[in-house]
């Protein structure tokens, strides 16, 4: 008898945790579970875990899982929590302030479980020297990192706190990039005063200057008298020169070819005037008169003909352009495609040339089919060829099903959800 009020008790007391359990998780999944996913709360399990920014904890962040409802807040801590989650593998997305912070991939989620991801920790290294931005001092620069030599370039470049320890002083006063003292990382420069003199300054002729820091003045200038006649290096009318001020051979400046037997644009090759194909007074060449009743076309003398030359193109689509008579004509071409059809937002546009010769669009419903290139598809093969309202199904876009109706995929029901042969 007392054995068997013992068992009594145990199976009492068991109905009793089972019962508080049921309930317990009854009243969570009445807070947390939301918007078609009241199920969740029976099949589903939990995520959980801790994020982290180059090692502090991420408060105020946002997780969610993209195509989903599931969304979680990180705790000044860093810690969050996803309850209720249907089981599967999911990508959990990471925000804080509006930014992304990254992902978390292949996230298991298994029925009656909780997933502890534990600490999963964001922190990049922007300028991939191997040390990320916890620990390296200016990430945007890979010759800045702990243990980096010390350069003396006004960088703190191991990290150490202190900026170019060990280097000797230097000044570059007149900020041209080089350095009064030697060792500082530039050539010496001789006039530190002086911008325009440098070790990287070419020499100036005729001002006494040694403009390149190399120890002498003027070396490689000549000598002349300016205004004397020089040969420039160059041909036709360009071939003779003056000397200036710095013994420079300045010859004449190329001008504009004319047929006047000389090389004006001094090219070498006297008379090559471009653009003779239509003149009638050099047709094709200088010199090259075309006789009474002619005209020039193409560089070639011809006979007389009212629309030899005239260009009739009015660039538009729904025209027939001719030339009649010497004037141009341009015919309305009623009918004729024009531009490039368009499909956006399920509606289709295709252009067509009205009877005024006006190229315009003509607007048109997908129906349950979704946009394809320029054109709404007409057959489909999944269901990312239809509407957000249909799914595909041998061929054809089909409206999806309501609740109740019998389905045989979640992808048939406007719910999402298909449960035992029946739209949820």
């Amino acid at each position: 008898m007392r054995s068997f009020c013992w068992a009594c008790g145990a199976v009492l007391a068991c109905l009793f945790a089972f019962t508080f359990s049921f309930l317990a998780k009854e009243a969570a999944a009445q807070s947390v579970v939301t918007s078609g996913h009241a199920d969740v709360a029976v099949h589903g399990g939990d995520i959980a875990g801790t994020v982290t920014l180059c090692g502090s904890p991420l408060g105020s962040g946002v997780l969610y899982i993209p195509g989903t409802s599931y969304q979680a807040r990180t705790s000044s801590s860093g810690e969050f929590l996803f309850n209720y989650v249907q089981p599967g593998s999911y990508t959990i997305v990471v925000e804080s302030g509006g930014s992304g912070v990254g992902s978390i991939p292949i996230v298991p989620v298994v029925k009656g479980k909780v997933s502890e991801l534990s600490t999963v920790d964001f922190c990049a290294d922007q300028d991939n020297d191997g040390h990320n931005a916890s620990v390296d001092c200016n990430d945007q620069n890979p010759l800045v990192f702990p243990g980096a030599a010390e350069s003396c370039d006004g960088l703190d470049n191991n990290c150490d706190g202190t900026v170019d320890e060990g280097c000797p002083v230097c000044t570059d006063a007149d900020s041209d990039g080089f350095f009064a003292q030697a060792g500082c990382g530039s050539a010496v420069d001789c006039d530190d005063a002086n911008s325009s003199v440098s070790p990287a300054t070419a020499e100036v002729c005729f001002d006494s200057i040694d403009n390149d820091c190399d120890g002498e003045v003027n070396e490689g200038c000549l000598t002349c008298t300016p205004g004397d006649l020089c040969d420039s290096g160059s041909v036709g009318q360009c071939a003779t020169g003056i000397f200036d001020s710095n013994c420079q051979c300045v010859g004449d400046g190329a001008e504009n070819e004319v047929c006047d037997g000389l090389d004006n644009d001094c090219n070498g090759i006297p008379d090559d005037v471009p653009g003779l194909e239509s003149d009638p007074l050099n047709c094709g060449q200088c010199g090259n008169a075309c006789g009474a009743g002619q005209n020039c076309v193409g560089g070639q003398c011809v006979n007389s003909d009212p629309c030899a030359g005239v260009s009739c193109n009015d660039g538009n689509d729904c025209t027939l352009d001719s030339c009649s008579g010497g004037a141009c004509q341009f015919l309305p071409l009623a009918g004729a495609t024009c531009g490039e059809n368009t499909c956006e937002a399920g509606t289709q546009t295709q252009f067509i040339c009205n009877s005024t010769g006006s190229c315009v669009g003509l607007p048109s419903s997908c129906g349950l089919f979704a946009c394809g290139t320029g054109f709404c598809n007409t057959v489909c093969t999944n269901d990312s060829e239809c509407s957000s309202a249909a799914y595909c199904a041998g061929g054809v876009c089909l409206a999806k099903l309501g609740a109740g109706a019998a389905c045989g995929g979640s992808n048939e029901c406007v719910s999402g959800m298909c449960s035992s042969g029946v739209c949820g």
